[in-house]
């Protein structure tokens, strides 16, 4: 294909994506599991996860889909941007589920800017 070097740019990107959905349903109170509407959230997806959690991974499946798709067909000054802004996005999202002390929020930040200073330097090395 043609964009394969953007496929580790792409890999970085979906790390914290898919871990911010998966702590958002792993971090559900009690509560949630007996009765959805309690379903803790702060994007617009909470509507999807009140319904039940399957939506909300249904969902979050076609969004992934959605942004490798456009990752891979977007000029290389769009798709940086766009991918940059779903990793912050999520990254962001994602830590605010992660409990601990500030040495552990800074250890999880560390890792993903490793991840995602891979993706870009394999990227921009590759193409």
């Amino acid at each position: 294909m043609p964009n394969d070097s953007r496929n580790p740019f792409i890999l970085a990107v979906l790390v914290p994506l898919i871990f911010d959905h998966v702590i958002t349903v792993l971090g559900q109170p009690s509560e949630y599991w007996k009765d959805f509407s309690f379903a803790q959230e702060g994007s617009p997806a909470r509507f999807l996860l009140a319904q039940h959690p399957a939506w909300f991974f249904l969902w979050g499946a076609a969004y992934a889909v959605l942004i490798v798709v456009l990752l891979r067909v977007l000029p290389k000054k769009a798709a940086l941007p766009l991918g940059l802004l779903v990793y912050m996005g999520h990254a962001w999202g994602s830590a605010t589920w992660i409990p601990g002390s500030w040495y552990v929020f800074i250890a999880y930040f560390a890792i993903l800017s490793l991840v995602l200073s891979w993706g870009i330097l394999s990227w921009f090395r590759n193409s």
